[in-house]
């Protein structure tokens, strides 16, 4: 007899290979209550079972370091900082928990379960006191700064960009323009539109006159895919470079940043990006993986710059 679930195939942990790592906190907080006289006793440091507070606070520390143990979709995280607080009322304390990183992915989850553990530390030391009459309440998030919730991922409103793939093997059709079609998707989900695109040859003349065409055009965006390497024929970065109005080193300096935690080849990439006019002009690499990295460590960046370069007034 075939199992029904013999193809059954579980999700995985979600990939954040791909997410730039940034500054992130999360604050949440927990609310524990408790009779009056209870509080007191809380106050006075007379429970039996010793300091609520500090104890609390302990546990809700490490609680934090291993949230990724407790919850199995969340990552393991280098943590900076951590902190668990308390407001004692009449009849209830009110626990804050703190978390702080930098990384790839948010620590509300970090910062929930802190809050939660010390409320139930502070439940199993109260109990002996207040029996039947303690209950948790108002476990939730107050605040989460850092990733999407910050910076602004899509445009506001749409504008053109121009895509010019700089490759002999692709432009005689012997090769697929894999890097530049994702590209191509990558951009509409920025808000990037009318998107333009064309392939030519690893030439100066032929990239020159491309980038200028899409200047003309009045492009908001021009990124040029391929000839930043080594080979003979690659010429795109020395040949934007020369054109450029205003140099913008971060932008590639951060896709290199980014690239060499994955691989040692992106120490050769030779990627420029700046402004002609009004239009931020970017070399990317050829590869797929290259462009998705680089595309990965810069769009916040170029979303941001965009929307200078266009502001009204």
């Amino acid at each position: 007899m075939r199992c029904a679930n013999r193809d059954y195939r579980g999700r995985s942990l979600r990939d954040i290979s791909d997410k730039p790592s940034t500054a992130r906190q999360a604050r949440a907080e927990a609310w524990v209550r408790m009779p009056a006289d209870c509080a007191q006793r809380v106050l006075d440091g007379t429970i039996d079972k010793g300091d609520v507070r500090e104890a609390a606070r302990i546990a809700g520390m490490m609680a934090i370091k291993r949230c990724w143990e407790l919850l199995p979709h969340c990552h393991p995280l280098t943590l900076q900082h951590s902190a668990i607080d308390f407001e004692l009322h009449d009849d209830a304390l009110r626990i804050e928990a703190l978390v702080a990183t930098i990384g790839p992915t948010g620590v509300e989850m970090e910062a929930l379960t802190g809050a939660s553990v010390a409320a139930l530390t502070v439940y199993d030391m109260l109990k002996p006191h207040a029996g039947m009459d303690l209950s948790i309440d108002g476990v939730r998030l107050l605040e989460k700064t850092g990733g999407k919730s910050d910076h602004r991922r899509s445009l506001k409103s749409a504008r053109p960009a121009h895509i010019i793939t700089v490759s002999s093997r692709i432009a005689s059709g012997g090769k697929p323009d894999a890097a530049a079609d994702w590209l191509a998707g990558a951009l509409d989900e920025a808000g990037f539109a009318p998107l333009q695109r064309q392939v030519i040859k690893p030439d100066a003349t032929n990239v020159r006159e491309a980038v200028r065409a899409a200047v003309d055009d009045h492009a908001a965006l021009i990124i040029t895919v391929g000839g930043t390497g080594l080979a003979p024929d690659d010429c795109s970065a020395e040949t934007v470079a020369a054109m450029l109005d205003k140099d913008v080193p971060g932008i590639m300096e951060s896709a290199r940043q980014f690239g060499q935690q994955r691989t040692p080849l992106a120490l050769i990439a030779r990627g420029v990006a700046g402004t002609i006019g009004r239009s931020l002009v970017i070399t990317l690499p050829g590869s797929l993986a290259g462009t998705r990295e680089s595309w990965a460590a810069i769009r916040t960046g170029v979303v941001h710059a965009v929307g200078v370069l266009h502001r009204p007034g």
